[in-house]
């Protein structure tokens, strides 16, 4: 069952929640607490199943290309973008996260001693905005990314982006000592 109350119908479980521990199931073998080995479970899935992958961030991405490209699939260019190929092999992938958003990665490379990162675009004020919530006063509810967010983003950064000026920054400090 997802946070909303909605039941996700799949036949196996992979949880990708990262570098913490999962609790082991009670003889459950649809679900897979732990994604690494991939080979594990990659070839014991059978072509069609559904499976539900508990995460969205880089633990994610490795079993999404176990089970695709890792079962056969490949990629071709079409024009300036890249089309998947299945090969017939794969599981059907349903992808959620607890939070409903993809992992946020870090503005930078680098460990920000401040630990202080203020997002100039996709501010929570912003996001809050377009998803409602308590500090709207509005009813909180689901943002697609792709037809709410992106081009908001991406019109904002095209507008407003210099070389001195990039759309996310990060506001450094230099650490108190």
């Amino acid at each position: 069952m997802l946070a909303n109350g909605e039941y996700l119908d799949v036949d196996h479980v992979i949880l990708t929640s990262g570098h913490t521990g999962n609790v082991e199931p009670d003889a459950n073998a649809a679900l897979i607490p732990r994604p690494y080995p991939v080979d594990r479970y990659t070839r014991t899935i059978p072509r069609g199943a559904t499976v539900g992958v508990e995460g969205l961030g880089l633990v994610a991405t490795d079993v999404i290309i176990a089970l695709t490209v890792g079962r056969g699939g490949s990629f071709a260019e079409s024009g300036d973008r890249l089309r998947y190929l299945s090969s017939g092999d794969e599981p059907r992938l349903r992808l959620f996260s607890r939070s409903g958003f993809p992992y946020c990665s870090k503005a930078v490379a680098t460990v920000d001693e401040s630990d202080k990162f203020e997002a100039a675009v996709c501010t929570k004020e912003a996001i809050g905005a377009i998803q409602g919530g308590r500090a709207t006063g509005q009813p909180r509810r689901q943002i697609d990314f792709r037809s709410q967010v992106l081009p908001w983003s991406s019109q904002r950064c095209r507008s407003g982006t210099t070389p001195s000026r990039p759309c996310l920054q990060t506001v450094a400090r230099p650490p108190t000592r």
